[in-house]
């Protein structure tokens, strides 16, 4: 089953709620909860928690989520949390985490103990280029991916090792290009690249045409700067092509 909660007029989700009986699947819509609190008893039935624009500062406490031993999707995104839980990498059922936007600045390496992941976005953060080399490598299911490059830091080469991805997000800064050896991700069906991508950024993309399963890119950049010939290269291999 199912519950959605609405409203601002009040700040903490009580226990009870994370206990009831059967709930599959809790979605925290335009709230102004920023304490969760945990139940009696740890929850084995919630699959699915979600918490939109949840208006969550710095100050949050998440402890109720502790117990939700067989949670399998959990999504933050948008909210100013800073930093993570340490406990979080104990949801150890978790297949999808998004954590995209949160003003994060690092992550605990105990992330990579999340085995069963198969969707992490972190986009929109601040997250060390250090950070991510050593996390990679461990989330050997991941299939869908999304997260940013600062201007002064190195592209992670970890990321050639996830070679289960089917999708992948990337937002990088101008002093960037997208390696050669991305064309090695071969189960990769969409790419998505932002924001305000130059042509200099991505000198090996015709290689991308050699993609068995790629079905579709979206790229930030003006279409006048997109070379048309690959354009058509690329819609006569059945690939749709967003530009802008």
């Amino acid at each position: 089953e199912g519950l959605t909660l609405f409203g601002e007029g009040f700040r903490e989700l009580p226990g009870w709620v994370l206990a009831l009986p059967n709930l599959h699947t809790l979605d925290i819509v335009s709230t102004g909860i920023d304490h969760i609190l945990p139940p009696d008893q740890p929850n084995n039935s919630l699959r699915k928690l979600m918490m939109h624009t949840l208006y969550c500062g710095r100050n949050h406490r998440l402890d109720g989520l502790r117990s939700l031993h067989r949670l399998e999707e959990l999504s933050l995104s948008n909210h100013r949390l800073g930093q993570l839980p340490a406990w979080l990498h104990e949801l150890q059922h978790l297949r999808e985490l998004s954590i995209d936007d949160c003003e994060l600045t690092d992550l605990d390496p105990s992330l990579g103990q999340l085995q069963q992941l198969e969707a992490l976005y972190l986009h929109g953060n601040a997250i060390p280029f250090a950070s991510l080399e050593l996390m990679f490598p461990r989330l050997t299911k991941l299939k869908h991916l999304s997260f940013g490059v600062a201007n002064d830091e190195p592209f992670p080469a970890s990321l050639r090792q996830l070679q289960q991805l089917r999708s992948l997000y990337l937002r990088i800064g101008p002093e960037h290009s997208i390696p050669e050896w991305l064309n090695q991700l071969t189960k990769l069906k969409s790419i998505m690249l932002g924001y305000n991508i130059q042509p200099t950024q991505i000198p090996w993309i015709e290689g991308w045409l050699a993609l068995p399963k790629l079905r579709e890119i979206d790229i930030h950049i003006k279409p006048e700067l997109f070379d048309p010939e690959l354009l058509q290269r690329f819609t006569q291999r059945g690939v749709k092509v967003d530009l802008g």
